[in-house]
């Protein structure tokens, strides 16, 4: 007589799952950016602040609400469980998303080194210029596709069963995970940076039996103060690589425009105070960062272009698709001819607006009811959808700094998780009726 032995569980964590909510979590990043900017030693230089603009953002989150709150309404369903019970991720479906993740990578160093010559080593300016002097490969667009699935792969792997996880999976897992991090830092890109530190920081607390250390106080201590650092290094380098000072740039960059330094931040940064200058610089430099693009959208509301672009800026990559295949790129010359601050942040809801004006809100409204489906689909098959909620969570925290939809190639990052979240829920149905099952038992 034999008799079938059903796998182990994937146990994760529904009570963090529930604070993902997508209103939750937009309401978590304002409150967050609030709080920041009225502790943060800046002083703001905008004088007449649009009222508009303070209208236009209550609507837009309003319109996230409504949009959600019309999708429950629609759909009751249960909050999920306190620990919730996963079947284990297929182990050929791992190895797709970490063969096709690690053939993105393998693609996007070649497209650098090899055809675009990348001259990696060199200053953050250097690097920066031979990408803009050098236009971007087919390998590089069919990278850009399958690479971002490298932000779920470390999820994937521990949805795995015990016994099909092997050091070598996990070495090579961590490797492909951590690829758009040292990318980030070869090329000073902070903004993909922030996108790496979300993913472990959602990842971690959505497993219930891994990752643990990264649970730890200290080590979570240590990590933040590490990354600010890196942060502000990577700063000063590109400081240096322009033959500018720190105190120059805290009070001239595109940055300091809006938000400069206070003038007990301004003492620090002249005296020389040892490690509290050197402290009170890095808190200057990440609050300028984090907290410019509120005071950037006030300032700049009024003077947006009155012509919608219907979705051109946040959805510029796939107009560029469509005007490359019949041959029409004026799409190009549209977005690069926008009478807008480039490489300043002004929230999501400058680029909301330059996309569909005051149908912006009726846009979040459709958004709220999108994002809640996708965050109750999670609830019901995790290993499909968790990547792309993880994504969108970040792109809603930083609703007050800018639009993650299009900073740090984030339309790309969203196409990838779709795709393979698509795939595993479609070849994983045994996986769909394990899991309904382990929860009715």
């Amino acid at each position: 007589m034999s008799f079938e032995v059903k796998p182990v569980p994937i146990r994760l964590s529904g009570r963090f799952l529930r604070r993902l909510e997508p209103v939750r979590v937009a309401v978590m990043g304002l409150l967050t950016y609030l709080l920041l900017v009225a502790v943060a030693p800046l002083r703001s230089t905008v004088t007449d602040p649009s009222v508009m603009a303070i209208v236009y953002a209550a609507l837009g989150y309003l319109g996230l609400a409504v949009g959600a709150l019309l999708y429950h309404t629609l759909f009751p369903q249960k909050a999920a469980p306190t620990l919730l019970l996963s079947a284990p991720l297929p182990k050929r479906l791992f190895l797709i998303a970490l063969g096709l993740s690690s053939l993105g990578v393998a693609m996007r160093i070649i497209d650098r080194l090899v055809l675009r010559s990348v001259p990696i080593g060199e200053d953050f300016a250097s690097v920066r210029a031979q990408l803009e002097a050098t236009s971007a490969s087919p390998l590089s667009a069919a990278s850009a596709i399958i690479y971002p699935i490298c932000f779920g792969i470390i999820f994937f792997y521990f949805c795995l069963r015990k016994e099909d996880r092997s050091r070598t999976l996990g070495i090579i897992s961590t490797i492909v995970f951590l690829y758009p991090s040292l990318e980030a830092n070869l090329s000073g890109t902070r903004s993909q940076m922030i996108v790496s530190l979300g993913f472990i920081l959602l990842t971690r607390s959505i497993l219930v039996d891994n990752l643990k250390w990264l649970r730890n106080p200290i080590a979570l201590t240590v990590g933040f103060f590490l990354l600010m650092n890196l942060f502000f290094l990577i700063f000063e380098l590109r400081l240096e690589g322009m033959g500018m000072d720190f105190y120059t740039s805290s009070q001239t960059s595109g940055y300091a425009f809006t938000v400069p330094p206070n003038n007990f931040a301004t003492y620090y940064l002249i005296e020389n105070r040892g490690f509290l200058s050197s402290l009170m610089g890095i808190i200057v430099h990440i609050t300028q960062y984090y907290c410019h693009s509120g005071y950037e959208y006030l300032y700049i509301f009024d003077k947006l272009p009155n012509k919608p672009l219907w979705g051109a800026y946040n959805f510029f990559h796939i107009y560029k698709f469509i005007g490359m295949v019949i041959g029409d790129t004026s799409v190009n010359e549209l977005i690069a001819n926008l009478d807008i601050r480039v490489g300043i942040f002004a929230t999501f809801f400058v680029p909301l607006f330059l996309d569909y004006h005051w149908g912006g809100p009726v846009f979040m409204i459709f958004g709220g009811f999108i994002l809640s489906l996708l965050w109750r689909a999670t609830a019901r098959q995790p290993t499909a959808w968790f990547p792309l909620t993880a994504y969108m969570s970040i792109v809603l925290f930083l609703i007050p700094v800018t639009s993650f939809i299009f900073t740090a190639q984030g339309l790309y990052i969203i196409v990838s998780l779709l795709t393979m979240g698509v795939l595993i829920h479609r070849l994983d149905a045994s996986g769909r009726r394990l899991t309904a099952t382990m929860r009715k038992g």
